[in-house]
């Protein structure tokens, strides 16, 4: 019980040391305004206003080259002489156009909604149609993920392997940090980007008061409190394990019962450790990209119900088959055709914003450890699934 004891006291310090730091003047225009994760209101239009140099800001051309450098730093030197920053032109969140087309920058900002069927693939061939010489896309989200392969299907290969994956906890947030220092004669631009910091240090999980973050880090220094780090270190990863194992034998049960089928043999909860095989995964071992449950369908060799987590992507599900244009799947919505892969038709999971099970957020990780709400998302799941068996699949 020592042990266990000494981790209670670090704890019971930290939430002390925390109701030292916390402000009571805490007010911000941003979240009394809109929504956190408003792409579109907030975000988008905060920072389309930045980048444009004849912005409300009074910095000119100063947003914008430190925002290239910092996310385009490989395509340098830009020309800024004439540059026009636009705003939901044509659905883009953000373009950049370059004088005398010599080049255009396709912002598409995510925070956390999911992407859209060849989203940034007709981007991409709208611009392409104005004859620009050069065309980058940048995929804005709060972590830094690469785009879905339902946005960047169609796009050509050297496009496709050419997006600047772009985060707010890294590049915007360096970014903000410069401007708030070339913003030390203009106090309301600099009060209106330490509050947008605060805003972004919310969506990405950060906690942006490094006074209080230096007082826990001298507890962890303190005697022996470094010790007790690791066993809440190994408590977390597990408690992440245990959360998702939960999550797909609970879904393994529910599509068993409700589309009369048994999950594949390779499935991974058929494996002697199933829970290796989740820290595999979450652990980004190379032989464990993905995690995922298959119900074949009876009478259609090939062909399954699937749920799955590959990657860096969030949890999606759908019809699965061996054979690209399978011509045994009819009647498909072109809204939902994939014109490479093996997913004629599929859908993410985008309760909570999406659960991308390699960066669980502590909400998601709290969520998916309620037996009720798990029993609901799954729920949804194996809805989902009966339902495009019986609408998409013809005999």
């Amino acid at each position: 019980m020592g042990k266990i004891n000494e981790i209670k006291l670090l704890f019971n310090t930290v939430d002390l040391i925390r109701d030292k730091h916390r402000k009571h003047d805490n007010y911000n225009l941003f979240k009394v305004l809109r929504s956190e994760s408003d792409e579109v209101k907030l975000h988008s239009r905060f920072i389309h206003d930045l980048l444009d140099p004849l912005g409300s800001h009074c910095l000119s051309y100063v947003p914008i080259k430190q925002f290239i450098e910092l996310c385009l730093s490989d395509v340098l030197p830009l020309k800024m002489n004439y540059i026009q920053v636009l705003r939901e032109y044509k659905n883009i969140d953000i373009l950049i156009k370059g004088y005398k087309r010599e080049f255009a920058i396709i912002i598409e900002n995510k925070i956390f909604a999911e992407d859209q069927d060849q989203q940034l693939s007709r981007y991409y061939e709208l611009i392409k149609k104005e004859s620009y010489k050069k065309i980058y896309i940048i995929y804005l989200t709060p972590t830094g993920h690469y785009a879905s392969k339902r946005s960047i299907s169609g796009l050509p290969s050297e496009i496709k392997n050419k997006i600047y994956n772009v985060s707010y906890k890294n590049e915007i947030h360096t970014w903000i940090n410069s401007l708030i220092e070339q913003a030390v004669f203009l106090p309301s631009l600099r009060e209106s980007l330490a509050q947008y910091k605060e805003i972004i240090y919310n969506i990405t999980g950060e906690n942006m008061d490094k006074s209080l973050i230096n007082d826990v880090k001298k507890i962890l220094l303190a005697s022996g409190n470094i010790h007790n780090v690791s066993y809440i270190t190994q408590a977390l990863e597990e408690i992440k394990i245990d959360s998702q194992l939960r999550f797909w034998t609970a879904l393994k049960d529910k599509m068993r019962k409700e589309l009369e089928g048994e999950p594949t043999a390779d499935c991974f909860l058929f494996s002697e450790h199933p829970r290796g095989k989740i820290a595999g995964y979450l652990n980004r071992t190379p032989s464990m990209g993905y995690l995922s449950i298959q119900i074949p369908i009876i009478g259609f060799d090939g062909i399954t119900l699937s749920v799955s987590a590959e990657y860096d992507e969030n949890i999606f599900y759908g019809i699965f088959t061996k054979q690209i244009n399978d011509a045994r799947i009819l009647d498909v919505p072109d809204s939902y055709l994939d014109d490479n892969n093996h997913w004629p038709i599929y859908k993410y999971l985008d309760r909570n914003g999406g659960f991308n099970f390699r960066n669980l957020n502590p909400s998601q990780i709290l969520l998916l450890n309620d037996e009720q709400y798990v029993d609901e998302i799954t729920e949804e799941i194996v809805r989902d699934l009966k339902l495009f068996k019986q609408n998409i699949i013809l005999s």
